[in-house]
């Protein structure tokens, strides 16, 4: 099976929204796995998710997330290809900055309990 043959059936078989079909055939495109595959639909319906859960943790980042997700859902409802593109990879930065944010405050807080247990157990609380 050529690439081409297996990108077009990994495209019919990702279609799942109510909209007519439309075949597209890009040689370049070589495995499932590549992220070029998965057509800006699908990457903007992933981040949606990552940014409304950005805006429970963090509604600084949160609130820009869901404005390039929303946009980038508007303009691929419009199949303005170009638009999409530039929301989904806004909206990708924006989750990729909260989620290195979240690991390190997460981080922070985790080493912060092992000092308060560690400072417990050797009595280092207690008045003197």
């Amino acid at each position: 099976m050529t690439t081409r043959t297996y990108n077009a059936l990994y495209e019919v078989a990702s279609h799942t929204d109510d909209t007519p079909f439309k075949a597209q055939s890009n040689s370049n495109l070589q495995s499932p796995l590549n992220v070029h595959n998965f057509t800006n639909r699908q990457v903007t319906a992933c981040c949606m998710l990552c940014s409304i859960l950005n805006y429970i943790c963090c509604p600084l980042l949160g609130i820009p997330a869901l404005i390039f997700a929303i946009l980038g859902t508007e303009a691929d409802k419009r199949e303005d290809v170009e638009a999409a593109k530039s929301h989904a990879f806004h909206l990708k930065i924006f989750n990729i900055i909260y989620t290195v944010i979240f690991i390190l405050h997460a981080t922070f807080y985790i080493l912060v309990l092992i000092i308060v247990i560690l400072m417990s157990i050797t009595g280092s609380f207690d008045a003197r």
